[in-house]
């Protein structure tokens, strides 16, 4: 995220580091082992990051960034 960032991309590193956020989350139960992820939740924010991604790859080929 600090590449991303220091390319002054930081609004494109804020889904970056909340995928990360949800992908290291893990909770313990009552015994103190790692309870299950939540796939779920996962998934959600993989998208998010994915459609973002998508969409500013769109806005720059449409900008003629690639050239």
């Amino acid at each position: 995220m600090a590449a991303l960032r220091g390319a002054g991309c930081g609004t494109g590193a804020e889904p970056v580091a909340a995928l990360g956020a949800v992908a290291a989350h893990r909770t313990r139960d009552a015994f103190g082992r790692l309870a299950e992820a939540d796939p779920d939740r996962y998934a959600a924010q993989w998208l998010a990051t994915a459609v973002y991604l998508a969409g500013t790859d769109a806005a720059l080929r449409g900008t003629g960034w690639d050239r």
